[in-house]
């Protein structure tokens, strides 16, 4: 059922002290403050990105972001802080499903992502801003377990095949073996029985710091440092949107001075032309029909863990965050986060039906929660004794029936469907649909593969937005078709993937 985020979720290690709150009072109804180009609804990471490039190349443009809570206060503020790109199905079985060329260009765009994000907190660090992401490479890596010898071999045909098809170091990865592993993490061997795929090009980041970054530049005055040029996007926190109206007559969709959305919260209505749906795990809030399915997952965070001075063992690893860990097929997942604390994440497949449809973080899965506590003293006995857990806490992630996010205009046909549909109060059209343009954007349901993917997809939808050539770079098997909006959900829909 289509529902909001609950008002009171569990606290978040990452989000300690990262807060933004609303940049300017909610406006008037009674003049022309309440009325902007694009309403952005939803802070984390792909609407803050959205907003961010949107400012960039419209300078003018009249932006208002809206959250329910705060920044990153969805799943960006609730992961595992792993910014690890790479495709996350089995090469073979993305070629099978989407051919080489798509499969490359999805490997690329992880890259890309990553390459972009790392520019973006350069320049502000270099321009004086204060708040760092502490994003950092995992030196020794980033291993995803490989469980059987048959795993194994996959994996080296996989990374031949990727250099074959015109990518040189296939990404950065390569197959490692299970003492590896063992000498690396300090961990049983039946962590990972034949060995690892292991990526060179993976990073920890404190997720909401990045966000709070992005979302401050594009919410900062032009004079500000780092300088955007232009009208500052305005942000209203704590501001949920229980509703959308839509004028969708043409003489609307063809004036850009028109406000064709109405947005309906419990402060008062924001108007907008064209709006972005940035709320992943709870978009069906708005788009009943949209199939983007709510996931839980647990997360929890250790006090630090000591290790003797400069230690080059297995313990002075996991306190400096030289490495992270993706194992079970990516069902467990941890990583030092080189401050001592360990952050691990997972186990979902312990929940009655994995947990998928479940939207509550204020909430935990008591069997998830003894299992998750207990794992790294019991499997990785280097911390055997050592590990003290200080938080837990849930995300919710959003899935899409094949696994892609979508990114880009909702088709006209969709939003008709959904208005004539008996499905909640959100929605509601005012008029039968005709028009230019749906004027209503999706960068939403990725499928817990966000991070690596959420920066370019907003500047994607920034893009479209602004009419500006659409990067060759992002893969087209992101937009939201009618053909993408109508797969429905199979046995392997909901599999963990990293």
């Amino acid at each position: 059922m289509p529902q909001l985020p609950v008002p009171s979720p569990l606290p978040s290690h990452w989000l300690e002290g990262v807060s933004l709150g609303s940049t300017r009072p909610f406006p008037a109804q009674d003049g022309e403050d309440n009325r902007f180009d694009v309403a952005v609804i939803g802070a984390g990471f792909a609407g803050a990105a959205t907003a961010w490039h949107l400012r960039r190349l419209r300078p003018h443009c009249r932006i208002a972001v809206l959250d329910a809570r705060d920044v990153a206060g969805g799943a960006t503020g609730r992961n595992g802080g792993l910014l690890w790109p790479g495709l996350s199905d089995p090469f073979h079985e993305l070629v099978s499903a989407f051919g080489v060329e798509n499969t490359l260009t999805l490997l690329r765009f992880d890259h890309e992502n990553v390459a972009e994000i790392i520019k973006f907190c350069k320049i502000h660090r270099e321009t004086g801003d204060t708040l760092d992401p502490l994003l950092a490479p995992f030196s020794d890596g980033a291993f995803a377990s490989l469980d059987t010898e048959e795993a194994a071999r996959k994996a080296k045909a996989d990374l031949e095949a990727i250099v074959r098809a015109g990518v040189p170091d296939a990404g950065g990865l390569k197959v490692c073996t299970a003492n590896k592993v063992v000498e690396i993490v300090g961990s049983d061997p039946v962590l990972a029985q034949s060995g690892a795929l292991v990526s060179s090009h993976a990073f920890r980041v404190v997720p909401p710091r990045l966000v709070l970054g992005i979302l401050r530049a594009a919410t900062a005055s032009a004079g500000s440092r780092p300088a955007l040029p232009g009208t500052p996007a305005a942000f209203f926190a704590d501001t949920p949107v229980v509703d959308v109206l839509r004028r969708t007559d043409s003489a609307a969709a063809a004036n850009p001075s028109t406000s064709r959305f109405i947005l309906i919260t419990p402060r008062g209505k924001i108007l907008a032309h064209k709006i972005v749906h940035a709320t992943n795990a709870w978009s069906s809030s708005l788009l009943p029909l949209l199939p983007v399915t709510p996931i839980r997952n647990q997360v929890i965070s250790t006090k630090p863990v000591t290790a003797a001075p400069n230690s080059d063992g297995a313990v002075g690893r996991w306190v400096n965050g030289t490495f992270c860990v993706s194992a079970n097929h990516g069902y467990e997942y941890m990583s030092g986060r080189g401050d001592g604390r360990i952050v691990m994440g997972g186990m979902r497949f312990l929940a009655p039906g994995d947990d998928v449809g479940v939207a509550d973080d204020a909430s935990l899965n008591p069997v998830v929660s003894r299992a998750i506590r207990g794992y790294l003293d019991e499997r990785i006995p280097a911390l055997r004794g050592k590990v003290v857990i200080d938080k837990e806490w849930a995300g919710i992630m959003g899935w899409t029936n094949d696994g892609l996010p979508f990114v880009g205009e909702l088709p006209r046909e969709f939003i008709q469907r959904m208005g004539n549909s008996k499905a909640s109060g959100g929605g509601r059209s005012s008029e039968s649909a005709v028009g230019s343009g749906s004027g209503e954007f999706i960068v939403a349901g990725f499928s817990g593969h966000g991070m690596p993917r959420c920066f370019l997809s907003g500047r994607a939808v920034a893009e479209m937005i602004a009419e500006a050539p659409l990067s060759d770079s992002f893969p087209r098997l992101f937009l939201p078709t009618i053909e993408r909006l109508s797969i429905k959900e199979n046995k392997d829909t909901f599999r963990s993937k990293m």
